[in-house]
């Protein structure tokens, strides 16, 4: 049976009373398992429908988990008020791609897509699949490698056939797929990704031209630079941009992990 072998994931957290996670979800937490879905510890063999939590501060309420919960259930590390995640932050940053246009906000979308849990949970399950693999070490630990992720895997898509909210910035991105560029070249691309960043009002809406130039800038020098792994943060921002669907951005992660996994497969 697929129960046989399950077993429940703890509360890894600091236990004790907690607004944001009350104590009764701390001894009865949520788990999660491809062959069970959601369920409580306590009952693991009863299914119960869990969604995403529509507010910023509270980690479960009711039947409605945080984006950061559900990602930690798929992953393994269990329910928690601040426990660490077992997978990198290269690779925790494609949840970002999920990200609003202000602080604690969900893109357009997700908080009304009847899959929306079960989606974060199987991104965490593949998340700690891309770790397990040796995927997101291979990527660290070879810039080359790193660097065909991003370009191929990840970003020649939007450049092939780009989205009308990318296009302003087009000949710039096709710059962080190509050849090594001059220093000179790149001390140009810093000076626009730095005179971008000057402009704090763009932190508040997270978009406009100011802030396509900013992550297309950073997202050129950091993919031409020694740690191209480290430029997933300021990709995803970009395919945000696009504003994808709920459905098309599950197919994003599900590519860009399988290309990872394959690639450091050789």
């Amino acid at each position: 049976m697929p129960y046989q072998d399950h077993r429940c994931q703890p509360f890894t957290g600091a236990a004790g009373p907690d607004i944001a996670l009350q104590v009764t979800f701390q001894r009865d937490p949520f788990c999660w398992s491809p062959a069970l879905g959601f369920h409580r510890s306590s009952k693991p063999l009863r299914r119960i429908g869990v969604t995403l939590h529509r507010g910023p501060k509270k980690h479960v309420y009711g039947n409605a988990l945080s984006r950061t919960q559900l990602v930690r259930l798929g992953a393994g590390a269990g329910l928690s008020n601040g426990g660490s995640l077992p997978v990198p932050e290269n690779v925790w940053r494609l949840v970002e791609v999920s990200d609003g246009t202000g602080p604690g906000l969900y893109a357009k979308g997700w908080l009304d897509y009847p899959d929306a849990a079960e989606s974060f949970a199987r991104l965490g399950a593949d998340m700690r699949h891309m770790v397990d693999s040796g995927a997101a070490d291979f990527l660290s630990d070879n810039p080359d490698a790193a660097r065909q992720w991003v370009g191929e895997a990840l970003f020649r898509p939007l450049v092939t056939h780009p989205h009308p909210a990318l296009y302003p910035a087009r000949d710039l991105l096709i710059r962080a797929t190509g050849g090594p560029m001059s220093p000179e070249s790149l001390a140009e691309i810093g000076k626009a990704e730095d005179a971008a960043y000057k402009s704090r009002t763009m932190w508040d809406t997270r978009k406009g031209d100011q802030w396509l130039t900013y992550n297309a800038a950073a997202l050129v020098r950091i993919a031409q630079g020694p740690d191209p792994f480290g430029a997933v943060r300021v990709l995803c921002r970009l395919v945000a941009v696009t504003e994808p669907t709920p459905a098309e951005t599950v197919q994003w992660w599900r590519r860009v992990i399988g290309e990872a996994v394959h690639l450091a497969a050789g």
